[in-house]
């Protein structure tokens, strides 16, 4: 695998079979980045003519992937939802806790999203047997006060 490693103003250094090879910028055919992939184009001698972007994903690209996907977007927004069921929307912010916990646990590839959907499932359900009991109360408190 070739792979770009430095970059100066008017060359590229890329790193091959633990060598490093000192490139000129004007034999690429594309702006070079860190971590690109990268083919060789040779004459019949060996000598390099062209270098071209491997058809094999760059690793900044993986990595940008791989971090959108490992991210725990649903845990997180379970979360949030179950602590605004705490506070400011106590009934939608429990219902929508507990629906988005109940999706994230499902997520197939990412264990950190089924934890923390996890945690915002009983933070939402928490929530909302606490508004319920709640409501309860009041109900019983206004009529014990009607029937007074």
């Amino acid at each position: 695998m070739k792979k770009v490693v430095y970059i100066k103003e008017d060359t590229v250094e890329i790193h091959h079979q633990n060598n490093i090879i000192v490139l000129k910028k004007e034999l690429f055919n594309f702006e070079p980045r860190i971590n690109d992939i990268v083919d060789f184009i040779r004459d019949d001698n060996g000598k390099i003519l062209r270098v071209v972007l491997s058809e094999k994903k760059s690793e900044t690209v993986k990595s940008t992937k791989s971090e959108l996907d490992d991210t725990p977007f649903l845990g997180i927004f379970s979360i949030v939802a179950a602590v605004l069921g705490f506070s400011l929307l106590p009934l939608i912010g429990s219902l929508a806790g507990l629906i988005l916990g109940i999706i994230g646990m499902k997520s197939p590839n990412n264990e950190k999203d089924r934890s923390l959907s996890r945690i915002g499932f009983l933070m939402s359900l928490i929530g909302l047997i606490i508004f319920i009991l709640l409501f309860i109360i009041v109900i019983v408190l206004a009529i014990s006060m009607t029937a007074a």
